[in-house]
């Protein structure tokens, strides 16, 4: 069986693909279930405007410079941002007071709060952007 981890309405399946395919839905699993309980994040949240949000991927460990941009953009722009890495060494060491790291947050509590989310792309991550109203940036 060949599984394609998007709804039909992304992507109808053409004659030529394989009659073992079946469509499913986008993978939303997010952790809600194991890491809900933030209180770190919820007042971050509730604390201000809504953030820009940035992530690398959960598996990414090379991500330095994305996040010190990352945090030059939120200071540029004067906007909060959220650092979502779970290898603390890519997050710089000195952080504006608008900008908080956090190490694994459920997206469905934080996007549908985001301002804007930009990530690295996996398909997971994908998923949840337009699941919380949000584009993929």
């Amino acid at each position: 069986m060949v599984i394609g981890l998007f709804p039909e309405w992304f992507a109808p399946r053409p004659a030529d693909w394989p009659s073992n395919f079946h469509h499913t839905s986008s993978p939303l699993w997010d952790e809600s279930d194991v890491q809900s309980n933030l209180p770190e994040l919820e007042e971050f949240l509730s604390d201000g405007d809504r953030s820009w949000v940035f992530t690398a991927g959960s598996v990414n460990m090379h991500a330095h410079e994305f996040f010190r941009a990352a945090v030059e953009a939120c200071e540029r722009a004067g906007r909060r941002g959220i650092l979502i890495a779970r290898f603390a060494e890519q997050i710089p060491a000195s952080l504006p007071p608008n900008v908080r790291p956090f190490e694994c947050v459920p997206f469905s509590q934080v996007l549908p709060r985001a301002a804007a989310f930009a990530h690295h792309g996996g398909i997971g991550t994908m998923a949840q952007a337009p699941a919380a109203g949000r584009r993929n940036l």
